[in-house]
């Protein structure tokens, strides 16, 4: 074997705080919405309509697979006139909720209102920054409150977990489903459907349906 060199060289200093957003690009989810940075400004085409995040140190920007799964998932629960129990009146509920991007989709969605749950401070920080500046703050209550707290019954509750989380709390998620009402758990790979199911199946939900993405799943369960 020949013998190994090292290197050194000297990387130039960046803001690495900042030089993160230029990544984070408008990001269309569907026909008709748009997520996209405060920092960025964009025209809305007439048939759109944008939610405006600012993820601080918290998980969703509208890029990651899993949240444009759920994404598509809601715009078709709540918009989609051939789905039976469509109403304007759903409190939906969001378990994780990170920068509250999907609880927000889902009010533009056509939800009356929206419980949006977290552990982790900065999320709620961020979500509650981003409720305010797209002007939803009035129709969302942000919460450091544990699910296993939550004592309404929701006709839609989202979760866009890691898998272990949502076998864990697949008891206290059917618990918070209205009857008819509908799970969309997301945050699973393909493989790690299997389980899920099965331990949302333990609760005596349903699957409605399920999608896949680069390797990323999500699953929709019916109480």
């Amino acid at each position: 074997l020949s013998p190994g060199r090292i290197e050194r060289f000297r990387i130039a200093e960046r803001p690495w705080a900042e030089s993160w957003k230029e990544s984070f690009k408008p990001v269309a989810v569907g026909q008709r919405l748009v997520i996209r940075p405060s920092w960025v400004e964009y025209e809305a085409k007439p048939h759109e309509q944008i939610v405006v995040i600012d993820p601080g140190m918290a998980f969703g920007t509208g890029q990651h697979e899993t949240t444009l799964l759920c994404l598509e998932t809601l715009q078709d629960i709540l918009e989609n006139p051939a789905k039976a129990w469509r109403r304007k009146e759903v409190t939906m509920a969001d378990v994780g909720c990170g920068t509250g991007i999907l609880a927000l989709a889902a009010l533009i969605f056509g939800a009356a209102s929206a419980v949006a749950i977290d552990t982790d401070p900065e999320a709620l920080a961020a979500a509650r920054q981003n409720a305010r500046q797209n002007a939803l703050a009035g129709r969302m209550e942000i919460s450091d409150a544990p699910l296993s707290c939550l004592t309404e019954a929701f006709p839609l509750v989202l979760a866009n977990l890691t898998a272990a989380d949502l076998r864990s709390l697949a008891g206290d998620l059917a618990a918070r489903l209205a009857p008819g009402g509908q799970l969309v758990a997301s945050g699973l790979l393909v493989e790690q459907m299997p389980g899920v199911k099965k331990a949302f199946s333990a609760q005596g939900l349903t699957l409605l349906e399920q999608a896949s993405l680069a390797g990323w799943a999500s699953l929709i369960m019916l109480k």
